[in-house]
Protein backbone atom coordinates (compact mmCIF):
# COMPACT_ATOMS: atom_id res chain seq x y z
CA UNK A 1 0.00 0.00 0.00
CA UNK A 2 2.57 2.31 0.60
CA UNK A 3 4.44 1.58 -2.64
CA UNK A 4 1.29 2.58 -4.35
CA UNK A 5 1.14 5.37 -2.53
CA UNK A 6 4.46 6.73 -3.00
CA UNK A 7 4.26 5.68 -6.85
CA UNK A 8 1.04 7.89 -6.98
CA UNK A 9 2.48 10.66 -5.06
CA UNK A 10 5.50 10.17 -8.21
CA UNK A 11 3.60 10.69 -10.66
CA UNK A 12 1.62 13.73 -9.62
CA UNK A 13 4.65 15.42 -8.50
CA UNK A 14 5.95 14.55 -12.13
CA UNK A 15 2.32 15.80 -13.77
CA UNK A 16 2.30 18.84 -11.77
CA UNK A 17 6.21 19.51 -13.39
CA UNK A 18 5.12 19.20 -16.51
CA UNK A 19 1.99 21.38 -16.26
CA UNK A 20 4.25 23.81 -14.67
CA UNK A 21 7.07 23.49 -17.68
CA UNK A 22 3.84 23.66 -20.05
CA UNK A 23 2.77 26.55 -18.62
CA UNK A 24 5.61 28.62 -18.16
CA UNK A 25 6.62 27.93 -21.92
CA UNK A 26 2.96 28.74 -23.01
CA UNK A 27 3.75 32.26 -21.09
CA UNK A 28 7.01 32.76 -22.91
CA UNK A 29 5.82 32.67 -26.39
CA UNK A 30 2.81 35.19 -24.97
CA UNK A 31 5.22 37.63 -23.52
CA UNK A 32 7.41 37.38 -26.67
CA UNK A 33 4.60 37.79 -28.99
CA UNK A 34 2.88 40.63 -26.85
CA UNK A 35 6.79 42.11 -27.22
CA UNK A 36 6.90 42.14 -30.79
CA UNK A 37 3.36 43.32 -31.08
CA UNK A 38 4.06 46.43 -28.83
CA UNK A 39 7.28 47.27 -30.93
CA UNK A 40 5.23 46.95 -33.71
CA UNK A 41 3.13 49.87 -32.58
CA UNK A 42 5.88 51.32 -31.44
CA UNK A 43 7.47 51.76 -34.37
CA UNK A 44 3.91 52.76 -36.17
CA UNK A 45 3.82 55.37 -33.64
CA UNK A 46 6.94 56.66 -34.72
CA UNK A 47 6.04 56.92 -38.33
CA UNK A 48 3.08 58.79 -37.48
CA UNK A 49 5.42 61.03 -35.64
CA UNK A 50 7.72 61.53 -38.76
CA UNK A 51 4.26 61.91 -41.19
CA UNK A 52 3.02 64.91 -38.83
CA UNK A 53 6.39 66.80 -38.30
CA UNK A 54 6.34 66.76 -42.17
CA UNK A 55 3.09 67.44 -42.57
CA UNK A 56 3.41 70.68 -39.85
CA UNK A 57 6.77 71.58 -42.36
CA UNK A 58 4.67 71.36 -45.66
CA UNK A 59 1.71 73.15 -44.01
CA UNK A 60 3.05 76.99 -44.01
CA UNK A 61 4.60 76.56 -47.86
CA UNK A 62 0.82 75.25 -48.72
CA UNK A 63 -0.66 78.37 -46.91
CA UNK A 64 1.83 81.03 -48.95
CA UNK A 65 0.81 78.68 -52.24
CA UNK A 66 -2.60 79.43 -51.64
CA UNK A 67 -2.34 83.04 -50.79
CA UNK A 68 -0.33 83.54 -53.99
CA UNK A 69 -2.98 81.82 -55.86
CA UNK A 70 -5.14 84.08 -54.55
CA UNK A 71 -3.66 87.18 -55.51
CA UNK A 72 -2.67 86.11 -59.15
CA UNK A 73 -6.39 84.80 -59.45
CA UNK A 74 -7.18 88.47 -57.76
CA UNK A 75 -5.37 90.25 -60.13
CA UNK A 76 -6.78 88.34 -63.51
CA UNK A 77 -10.30 88.71 -62.64
CA UNK A 78 -9.27 92.54 -62.79
CA UNK A 79 -7.59 92.72 -65.72
CA UNK A 80 -10.34 90.67 -67.15
CA UNK A 81 -12.87 93.72 -66.08
CA UNK A 82 -10.43 96.07 -67.45
CA UNK A 83 -10.62 94.35 -70.87
CA UNK A 84 -14.12 94.13 -70.58
CA UNK A 85 -14.85 97.89 -69.75
CA UNK A 86 -12.61 98.93 -72.55
CA UNK A 87 -14.14 97.20 -74.78
CA UNK A 88 -17.50 98.50 -73.98
CA UNK A 89 -16.43 101.81 -74.01
CA UNK A 90 -14.55 101.24 -77.86
CA UNK A 91 -17.93 99.92 -78.77
CA UNK A 92 -19.87 102.51 -77.88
Amino acid sequence: MIIITKLLLFVIITLIIILVLMLHKTLLKLKILSTSQLNYLFLEIEKEKIISENLKKVKPSLTELNNNTQIKLNTIRVKLLNIDFTITEILK
